[in-house]
Formats: structure tokens, sequence, C-alpha cells
């Protein structure tokens, strides 16, 4: 039964993708700014494939920021058609499934082997025999549905948004350390820390989960993956100078990240900031917003060092939240990672807010949008409005999360009923 719904989950989802690429749907998707950015823009990208057959270097001006290496592939790509390269869009989606399936088995399975382990050294309080953690074998086919079925991946995969190259390395990097492959591992987040820059903060929980592989050597599992990181880094690098024959790709592919050049509206925080700031205070606020992007890593790596997969699941939502030029397709990451922490979904209180916030930004965006650029009888207040809620909207899942996490692990810390030394309810407190 498992199995069945597994596969018409995959069947439902390929056959939707497939029907979008066949209506030529990527013409308009790929124009919007909800699915594409300038990092992420297929029209870009077939722009820069252009000016590269014309012996021109795409990364001379101002409109190609995709990485070389997928400059690269769609100059080989594009001639076979749009069918094939939707294909190949459809082909990536489908192996970051697996891989995100293949990720929650692995770190459902560790979460039984630790709980047993603490069991028997009666690390837990009592009554706590509700909050065990269960056999879930429908856990795989959930992560693939919410994935697979989200609107959001539906929407990226038929536009073209090539920031699934990044989300696949980012997975596959998930699904190799929970593996212990630090090899494979440190490939992965050379290459999504490639394709996206800030995928690099993952480096922390993956040290801290490097340094917990007690059964084959801690220390020289961080040794191995450190090494793999840098010399997959520096490989990628000097191939992209290959490829391109220049060192021009850098300032175009990160310094466009860093530096925020193009104002273009999405649905990020950035783009607004800019477009009505004086520039005597652009260098002031990016050093600030960027620094708040990295920052938080940190205390969350200190707090949830006893969890790196809680941890990677907080990094990528603060990715999600913060990177400087976002798209809806990168909520749906950390919104698929979820389930792996179903047995905390009895603590959590927002859900309606978050769905509901969800619901209006999705709606009303679009709406606003339309009005704003096309009829020109609202502005961009009113679009950046809905840019907030849909924000808002992953604040609260991400505090709602983290507070439902800690709380659960206080119970099962100090028992159930939760009563003080009165014998009087306890109510817990997020500080």
């Amino acid at each position: 039964l498992v199995f069945m719904k597994k596969h018409v989950v995959v069947a439902v989802s390929l056959l939707l993708r497939v029907l979008l690429i066949t209506l030529r749907s990527e013409v308009w998707l790929s124009e919007r700014i909800e699915v594409s950015t300038p990092l992420n823009s297929w029209t870009r990208l077939k722009e820069g494939v252009a000016l590269k057959e014309a012996g021109l270097s795409p990364y001379e001006g101002d409109i190609v920021h995709d990485s070389p290496l997928v400059l690269q592939l769609y100059q080989w790509l594009l001639p076979l058609g749009h069918m094939t390269v939707g294909l190949l869009f459809v082909l990536i989606d489908l192996l970051i499934a697996l891989c995100l399936a293949n990720a929650a088995v692995l770190h459902h399975h560790n979460d039984q082997e630790i709980q047993k382990a603490e069991l028997k050294k009666y690390k837990y309080g009592k009554g706590v025999e509700p909050l065990l953690i269960d056999q879930n074998e429908l856990l795989p086919s959930l992560v693939v549905g919410i994935y697979l079925l989200n609107p959001y991946s539906i929407l990226c995969c038929a536009g073209y948004s090539t920031q699934c190259f990044s989300h696949l390395s980012i997975v596959f990097t998930i699904w190799m350390s929970l593996r212990g492959n630090w090899v494979l591992c440190g490939m992965g987040l050379s290459l999504c820390s490639h394709l996206s820059l800030y995928p690099i903060m993952l480096i922390l929980p993956l040290t801290v989960m490097a340094c917990n592989n007690n059964k084959k050597g801690g220390i020289f599992s961080v040794l191995f993956l450190m090494l793999s990181t840098v010399l997959w880094s520096i490989f990628i690098v000097v191939l992209c100078y290959y490829i391109t024959g220049s060192w021009k790709f850098i300032n175009a592919v990160y310094g466009v990240i860093i530096t925020v050049p193009d104002f273009t509206p999405n649905v990020g925080l950035f783009w607004y900031f800019f477009t009505d700031m004086f520039d005597h205070f652009r260098l002031f606020f990016i050093c600030v917003l960027q620094i708040n992007a990295f920052i938080h890593s940190v205390p969350l790596t200190i707090r949830f060092s006893h969890s790196p997969m809680f941890l990677i699941y907080t990094i990528l939502s603060m990715i999600t939240l913060f990177k400087s030029y976002p798209t809806i397709g990168d909520f749906t990451l950390p919104l698929s990672l979820l389930p792996m922490w179903s047995y905390t979904f009895r603590y959590l209180r927002f859900s309606l807010v978050v769905l509901g916030c969800i619901l209006v930004s999705s709606i009303a965006g679009p709406i606003l949008w339309f009005l704003w650029i096309h009829t020109g009888s609202a502005n961009a207040n009113f679009f950046f409005g809905m840019t907030i809620t849909y924000n808002i909207a992953q604040i609260f899942l991400l505090l709602d999360v983290v507070n439902s996490y800690l709380t659960y692990q206080y119970d099962l810390k100090h028992g159930l009923p939760r009563l003080d030394k009165q014998g009087k309810p306890v109510l817990l407190r997020l500080q």
C-alpha cells in the first residue's frame, strides 16, 4: 500500500509537469517574478547561450548570472528542442524527491536508534510513552508528496527555473551526510555553494554531524568533509574558468548575490529597501542585510548541536527568508523536510495563521502585481505588502516548528503531565 501511494504521487506529479511543459507554459511562467529572478531566469540563460555561440562573453554585461556549468549544459541541450529541456527539469525534480525520500528514511532510522539508546539509559521522564517515535512507513511518501505535489515546485519546474540544480545539490548533500559519505557530501556542498552561495552555511550542521560520527572517528570525518569541500570547490572554479576563458563569471555569479545590483521585484525583502534608499546608505544596509542572513547560523548551531538534521532545516528556512533573490521554489525545500519531525506536530499552534498567510499572498500577490505593472492602478507598496505576508508566514512557521521541537524535547526529559512542585500545570515559553 505504501509502495502504491508513493508511485501514485510520482505519477500524478509527473503528469502535471509534462502537461504544463507540453502547453509551453515556460513562455509566460519564466517571466513571472515569483518563479524567475536575475539569478535563475530561463530567458537570461537563453540569451547567455546565444551570446556564447556568437563568440561573445555572456558575463561581460548584466544579463547572465547563472553558473558557467549551467550555461554549458544548456548550450548542449537547447538544440534538442523544448521537450528535451523540459523533461530534464522534470527528471531533476524526481531526483530531488528521491534524495528527500532516502534522507527521510535514514533520519527516521537514526531517530529510532537514538531513542532506543536513551531509553536504555533512562534519560526520559515518566509518562512519555505517547511521545515516543514509532515506525512510520508513510514518511517517504509524505516527503515526496509534499515536494512533488506542491504548486510552488510544479510552477518552478514548468517555468524552467534553474534553481532546481541548487536544490538537487542541497538534498544530495543531506542524503550523503546521513549515509556518512563525506567525500560526496563535500562535493554536493561545494556545488550548491557555487550555484547559490548561501548554502555554504550548511558546513556548520554537516561538521556537527561529522563530529557525532563516533563509529568511524569523528575527527577523520570532519577532515574528509573539509578536504573534500575545498578540493571540489577549487575544481569547480577552475572548470568554470576553463569553460569561459576568464574570471569575469566570479563577479557575475557571486558578486550579484552579495551586492544586489538588480532591483527587479521578487518575493524577498531586499529589492524594496534598495529601491527607496539613498545611494550613500546602500553599502551600509547591504552589509547589514547580508550579515543578518549569515549570522543566525552560529547561535542556531550552538543551540541545536545535538540535532544536526533539525539544524539543517532551520538554516534552510533562514536562507529562504534572507537570501537576496528568492523564489517561491525556495520555500518547498524546508517545507518538504518537515514530516521528519511529525511527532512534534501536536505542539504546533500557528498552523492556521501560516496557511492563511500563504493562501492570501499566493492569490493576492499576482493580482496586485497585475494592478501595479499592467493597469497602473496600484503601486509597489501593495505588492510588497503581499511579499511581507508571504515572509511572515515563513517566520511564523519556523518559530512554531522550533517551539514545538523544544517543547517536545522538554517533555521527553521531564515527563508528562507537565506539573510544577505544587502540582499545577506548567506553561512553557520560547525565550
